[in-house]
């Protein structure tokens, strides 16, 4: 085996140790990058848990996600409120994330097999989207293409999800089920045959 391959494999168990281990993510989306820094502070001074995310979004926002042992992930959860009252405009817990969320924040797969129904999630906070897709692989055996965060969305979140109509449809109505208590959701739609130009434009 090659040096390259051995680093990547190496890189490859080590991320799906770290997926496996960290069975809790923390959302936080916050007012601002003031509030964000502080929150993160607080996070990491508070439990175990790894930052995934701190950084700024649209318009002005700052998003917050971590990971973590479940207990540890709450207790950091509940600190971080206390410490920005006033300034979380969503966010959550969500106990045993599915693996298949964490591997949709790198991005599209331009080599996934087009194909099948595409189910699009649309909510107002970037937090609502990682929330609904959790919810729909939860509930269906569908695939997350991809989780668009608020840049370039106005603030909005999107998660992608592709499957079969029936199962498409089964994810879509327990991701609106999970958002619309907070009313975080926007819209939902499904594509039950898109047009290969459709899955071209968004796997690329």
């Amino acid at each position: 085996m090659t040096e390259a391959k051995a680093e990547a494999k190496t890189n490859t168990n080590t991320m799906a140790k770290s997926e496996s281990k960290h069975i809790a993510l923390g959302l936080l989306e916050l007012s601002g990058p003031a509030a964000g820094f502080a929150a993160a502070d607080a996070i990491l001074k508070t439990s175990p848990t790894k930052l995934l995310k701190g950084d700024t979004i649209c318009p002005g926002k700052f998003l917050l996600i971590f990971t973590g042992e479940l207990a540890a992930v709450h207790e950091a959860y509940r600190r971080a409120e206390q410490v920005c009252a006033g300034c979380l405009i969503d966010g959550g817990v969500l106990g045993r994330i599915s693996t298949a969320v964490l591997q949709a924040f790198r991005g599209p797969d331009p080599h996934m097999k087009k194909g099948g129904a595409l189910g699009i999630i649309e909510t107002f906070t970037a937090a609502g989207a990682i929330n609904g897709a959790d919810a729909a692989v939860k509930a269906a055996p569908v695939e997350v293409i991809d989780l668009r965060l608020a840049q370039g969305l106005a603030g909005k979140g999107i998660a992608y999800l592709t499957g079969t109509v029936t199962a498409v449809e089964t994810a879509l109505k327990a991701a609106e089920s999970a958002i619309t208590s907070n009313g975080g959701i926007c819209t939902v739609q499904l594509l039950p045959n898109p047009h290969h130009s459709v899955w071209e434009a968004l796997l690329s």
